[in-house]
């Protein structure tokens, strides 16, 4: 039984698609949706650092008086 060989290609980030190796994105579309949601992860990882350095700052205040 022979092999199917496969032509050179990558997947799209956001939708898994096949497209052509080295591209990113399948279309512009998917480029918009996977650069937002990526602001959103970035916007929401931001502000879970932000808030357990208010916590550990606050316990640190706490325990110092």
């Amino acid at each position: 039984m022979a092999t199917a060989s496969l032509v050179p290609h990558s997947h799209c980030k956001l939708c898994e698609e096949p497209i052509t190796e080295g591209e990113e994105y399948c279309s512009e579309k998917c480029k918009t949706e996977y650069e937002s949601k990526e602001k959103k992860s970035n916007l929401k990882e931001n502000l879970f650092i932000v808030v357990a350095a208010i916590v550990v700052i606050a316990i640190g205040v706490i325990f110092y008086f």
